[in-house]
């Protein structure tokens, strides 16, 4: 089981990581470092993600866990069910933002920094309009459905640990919000939950 707990808490550092390396004070720490440079650090830090996730799922793979629970037809159909609306509502968040300033294409090219910004615009259409979280509303839904297609010990670590952070993560970032959006987001919060539309 010691394998199954590194696992635990290495996903746990992988968000607690990714989570910190988004924040406003140390952006403005690498900013100030980098400098003119600083254009590259959201393509670093994507990069720096994809890595560390490869790096996680490869020792996720290598581990031998074994089932907690058998696996049947209607836990195989409800696992294909979650995965595939889990992906869906992902792939349609991913579309309803920027996705060149996401990825850090935008500010590699200079766009941030050459063209007039607009203000930014609270976005409530689409799956913004029944969670305020789609993103994780989608990886959560892809984890139940891979927990009940491959119910190993190593997947329900992956589930528990990605459930236990997400609050913190969440509550991290709706401090940007608010202090971004003001009341606006204050009342999208009152209006509409944040992971499971109508109930959390």
């Amino acid at each position: 089981m010691l394998g199954h707990l590194l696992l635990f808490v290495s996903w746990i550092a992988y968000y607690a990581l990714h989570s910190w390396l988004a924040t406003d004070g140390v952006k403005s720490f690498m900013q100030r470092s980098m400098g003119r440079n600083y254009r590259t650090y959201r393509v670093l830090y994507n990069v720096k993600s994809m890595v560390l996730l490869l790096a996680i799922v490869y020792f996720h793979l290598k581990l031998d866990s074994p089932f907690f629970m058998e696996r049947t037809l209607i836990t195989t159909v409800l696992g294909v069910l979650f995965a595939v609306l889990g992906s869906f509502v992902l792939t349609h968040a991913f579309f309803t933002v920027n996705l060149k300033e996401f990825l850090g294409l935008a500010q590699l090219d200079g766009e941030m920094e050459n063209s007039p910004q607009a203000p930014k615009r609270l976005i409530r259409s689409g799956f913004y309009a029944y969670v305020r979280h789609p993103f994780y509303f989608g990886v959560i839904m892809i984890l139940l459905g891979l927990v009940l297609l491959i119910p190993s010990y190593a997947t329900l670590m992956m589930l528990l640990a990605t459930m236990l952070y997400l609050p913190v993560g969440v509550a991290l970032e709706e401090k940007k919000l608010i202090r971004e959006f003001g009341d606006d987001y204050l009342r999208y919060r009152k209006e509409v939950k944040a992971f499971i539309p109508f109930i959390i």
